[in-house]
């Protein structure tokens, strides 16, 4: 204290130069998320491949050792909460996005968070391209015979300056 001024101390910092919070947050990190980026199609493919081949694994054998997947990802290649931004940004990558939800979202507690535009000029994608996305997507797994479920999606955030192009945050979920 001088001159009746509080002056808080820093936090102490461990070997690596975090804090206890930074460090409690990066070993959940690393426990519990799973980042990824690139391709959509191929990843989701890569996850597909990979959680088919652990549970045939898990019918075949007991051994522990055997596992495959990282301790990260879900042994059946569904997730709690997907992010996603600009990833609607062309009609091709908003069907990506909506495939890739499809697949990878746990039905019913799960949950997708996309920021997007609401409109790309000049490329197409966007907010309604990507509910049309999802309509589709809905359509196709109900012709396959597959699993029946609907897609609900809610404008959490609008962003708006009046100016530059409108970017929305929207939730998805998968609903059975």
């Amino acid at each position: 204290v001088a001159d009746g001024i509080v002056i808080p101390c820093p936090p102490p910092l461990d070997d690596n130069g975090l804090t206890s919070t930074e460090r409690l947050l990066s070993q959940w990190l690393s426990d519990f998320v799973v980042f990824g980026a690139g391709d959509w199609n191929v990843m989701s493919q890569q996850l597909l491949t990979l959680s088919s081949s652990q549970q045939e694994q898990s019918t075949t054998t007991n051994n522990a050792s055997n596992n495959t997947l990282p301790p990260t990802l879900p042994k059946d290649g569904l997730f709690d909460c997907i992010l996603a931004a600009e990833t609607t940004y062309s009609e091709t990558s908003a069907f990506e996005t909506a495939r890739l939800l499809s697949r990878h979202l746990k039905p019913n507690t799960g949950v997708g968070y996309v920021a997007t535009k609401r409109y790309y000029f000049g490329v197409g994608g966007g907010t309604n391209c990507f509910c049309n996305a999802l309509k589709k997507e809905e359509e196709q797994q109900q012709e396959k015979g597959q699993a029946h479920y609907r897609f609900d999606v809610k404008v959490l955030k609008v962003y708006d300056d009046g100016v530059s192009n409108i970017r929305e945050l929207l939730r998805v979920k998968k609903l059975s």
